[in-house]
């Protein structure tokens, strides 16, 4: 399923608490079908971004703290218009997931000290390093968290 989606899609986790600590999950992820080669543990600093890929997924999970992370969906790759319409999503560490298809570029900036976001790719790192686009945060000051 997750090859044919074309959209963004938050999936809801939980957390199950009990004397034993915080265990968090998300049983909404077998659904997408995502095939996991590889996963990053980011911790952003100030507005990290602008980057994306035209065929690399990704699973976005707050593992701590409150992250807010921008979508934009590019309409040239090489220089896209800077008047393109964001999509905002906010996460913090209970189990929800964002799932990211190909085609977009991510923006994220942590809101609370000592953020940190799991990412999950279904692309290998070479086949990502030829399918990357970055650019500055400035790129849409007005759209991004200063």
């Amino acid at each position: 399923m997750e090859g044919d989606r074309k959209e963004p899609l938050l999936l809801k986790g939980g957390i199950h608490a009990d004397e034993r600590g915080n265990l968090l999950y998300n049983n909404e992820l077998p659904k997408l079908g995502f095939d996991i080669k590889r996963y990053i543990i980011i911790e952003p600093r100030g507005m990290r971004g602008w980057h994306g890929h035209r065929r690399e997924s990704k699973l976005f999970t707050v593992v701590n703290g409150l992250v807010k992370i921008l979508l934009i969906k590019p309409d040239d790759w090489e220089n896209p218009s800077s008047d393109l319409p964001v999509s905002e999503y906010l996460l913090s560490g209970n189990g929800d997931t964002l799932f990211v298809p190909g085609g977009y570029l991510c923006g994220m900036r942590c809101l609370s000290e000592n953020g940190s976001v799991l990412v999950c790719s279904d692309k290998s790192l070479e086949e990502s390093l030829n399918d990357s686009y970055k650019f500055s945060p400035d790129y849409w000051r007005e759209k991004s968290i200063y």
